[in-house]
């Protein structure tokens, strides 16, 4: 059987009264039987090749398969990974809604350290994101929010692309641009990531009291996504992560 990417397989009817149904499914293009009545060979369809049946592939299903070893703690067998990761480019054709929602569960997920293998398969939508150093995933293991790892990933992200770490504001705004690209983020939740890769970019504080001066200057949720993965990178900068838990408690 050949397959052929498909955004969905799931289609919602327009109108119920013809067969009482609010969805139809249609997983498979193409028909074998020939009828030479039949309207679907249409050219209006842009099917040229309708004889040859091919089933539809649904590449959203290769981003569920990381997210839910994330939220679930699955191991995914070793034939399917292999599988997902050459069909992985496919998932370019899946729309930017579906696939920030994924994410986002991606992200969160109570076992995400252990989903960290499953890079490969955002390979379609994160080109470059399946050759993450190994420094920036053990910084990951150890990142405790989705928005700490959200801004490991971006970091990771632009050093596979551009042959070196972020350093400066400027090249934090990239990493988070390029990251939030194939996406559709929230307007708040884009501007957290950006303010906090604005924080990433400051040298590490030397004192309780510039953390207070700081936390006062920058929102605070976008200081503390900073510190989680400043921390999780070096853990020398866990003291700074100490001092703001101490200015949140007031």
């Amino acid at each position: 059987m050949e397959y052929l990417p498909a955004k969905h397989l799931l289609h919602r009817s327009r109108d119920t009264r013809w067969f009482g149904t609010d969805h139809t499914m249609n997983i498979y293009r193409g028909c074998c039987h020939g009828c030479l009545y039949c309207d679907s060979r249409s050219a209006c369809y842009q099917n040229p090749d309708f004889d040859t049946v091919k089933a539809k592939a649904d590449a959203l299903r290769i981003l569920r398969c990381a997210r839910f070893a994330s939220e679930l703690g699955f191991r995914v067998e070793e034939a399917t990974l292999r599988a997902g990761e050459e069909l992985a480019g496919e998932a370019a054709a899946v729309s930017r809604e579906r696939i920030t929602a994924e994410w986002e569960k991606y992200l969160a997920g109570h076992h995400f350290a252990g989903a960290l293998e499953l890079l490969p398969l955002w390979e379609g939508v994160f080109p470059g994101l399946g050759r993450l150093p190994a420094a920036w995933k053990e910084a990951l293991c150890q990142a405790p929010s989705p928005e700490s790892r959200a801004l490991l990933l971006a970091g990771g992200l632009w050093e596979v692309r551009h042959g070196s770490a972020p350093g400066g504001t400027e090249d934090w705004d990239g990493a988070i641009r390029e990251l939030c690209a194939p996406l559709r983020l929230s307007g708040n939740r884009e501007r957290l990531l950006r303010e906090a890769a604005g924080c990433l970019a400051l040298p590490p504080a030397e004192s309780f009291r510039e953390v207070w001066r700081r936390s006062a200057d920058d929102p605070l949720s976008a200081y503390r996504a900073a510190l989680e993965a400043a921390a999780a990178a070096d853990p020398a900068r866990k003291q700074e992560l100490d001092w703001l838990s101490r200015v949140e408690s007031g």
